[in-house]
């Protein structure tokens, strides 16, 4: 049984690796649900080469907008403009070693991070191993005549 998983791991790794190349741009949606609503937008930039997120935008999901529960430095402060995704690094093709704040409860995780088909984004948020974690899902913002 344990060669059956040690193999599974390898190629499961193997996809993922696959996925996680190229750099996300643009601005992306995250809490999407089938009726549309959405919880905030953030757009990646790169900063001395590595990989951040900006909320843009507060969604119709937003339950709240500012990070009370949060420790310094973003104790209180507003989640507009709040880098809520930062120090991701791209290593070998992979975007991973970075961290994400959850507003909700204040707590910060590791994550890595990868494109998936159909204009998705995949966030891997974990506590020291990748695969004891919660994946999120963000979309792509695609608006008429392609201005995001």
């Amino acid at each position: 049984m344990i060669p059956f998983l040690s193999l599974f791991l390898h190629f499961g790794l193997m996809a993922t690796t696959a996925q996680m190349t190229g750099v996300p741009g643009g601005i992306w949606r995250s809490g999407g649900r089938a009726d549309g609503a959405w919880e905030y937008q953030a757009e990646f930039y790169q900063k001395n080469g590595r990989l951040h997120a900006k909320v843009k935008q507060l969604g119709p999901l937003a339950t709240i907008q500012h990070c009370h529960a949060c420790a310094p430095p973003h104790q209180g402060k507003p989640l507009q403009e709040m880098d809520i995704v930062w120090d991701l690094r791209n290593e070998n093709g992979m975007w991973k070693n970075g961290k994400i704040l959850n507003p909700e409860n204040g707590k910060v995780y590791d994550c890595q991070l990868s494109l998936e088909p159909g204009g998705k984004i995949a966030i891997r948020a974990y506590i020291k191993m990748p695969l004891f974690g919660r994946t999120i899902f963000w979309e792509s913002v695609k608006t008429e005549a392609g201005k995001q």
